[in-house]
């Protein structure tokens, strides 16, 4: 999803291009419901003894979805389309650094600086104390 629509960029959010939505959720259904597109996936996917056991990485199907092309959307996922546009947009909107922040603080104070040698001076010394 963060190629899609990233969530750690700074942009203001701005009003979406529908056009551009439309494509983007379309993309994440060939990724959710590969097997609709008629993409491998996991739960189809054979290997023969012949074979060398290679796994396929189902992470990133972008070289797969181009060679599919632009194909027809099922009308059984037409329904779903709005719900993963609204799950993109609300994704793009989320601040995840600051979520992080507040739900796991950082035990180095800004003021000793970001440095991972300060980091672990401070985390020794907080050991040694103990």
């Amino acid at each position: 999803m963060n190629r899609l629509r990233p969530s750690l960029g700074s942009k203001p959010s701005t009003p979406p291009d529908p056009r551009e939505e439309a494509t983007h959720s379309r993309h994440l259904a060939k990724y959710i419901f590969a097997r609709q597109y008629g993409l491998p996936n996991a739960f189809t996917f054979e290997v023969t003894k012949w074979e060398l056991s290679y796994i396929p990485d189902f992470a990133n199907r972008d070289l797969e979805i181009q060679r599919l092309g632009s194909c027809k959307t099922p009308k059984r996922l037409k329904e779903v389309l709005p719900i993963l546009e609204k799950l993109l947009w609300r994704h793009g909107k989320c601040k995840f650094r600051l979520l992080r922040n507040f739900a796991c603080p950082s035990k180095v104070s800004p003021e000793l600086g970001k440095s991972f040698s300060t980091y672990l001076t401070v985390s020794r010394l907080n050991f040694a104390r103990k």
